[in-house]
């Protein structure tokens, strides 16, 4: 559940950078060949690849300790 929460909240936040227009050139070069669907998909995958890369080294240092 954890991971779906967090494809959806990395999903939503593509129109976020989209609409804030903090990432000029991303607009151009990533959104508007990927289309609306497309990018939120890219987005969501991108948050969890973040976050399973965040559970793995926690779980690693974990068992460092």
């Amino acid at each position: 559940s954890f991971l779906i929460v967090s494809f959806i909240i990395s999903a939503l936040y593509g129109f976020i950078m989209k609409w804030s227009k903090l990432f000029p050139r991303l607009e151009k070069y990533y959104y508007d060949k990927l289309g609306v669907i497309k990018g939120m998909y890219h987005d969501g995958i991108s948050g969890l690849i973040v976050q399973i890369t965040l559970l793995i080294i926690f779980n690693i240092s974990k068992l460092i300790k």
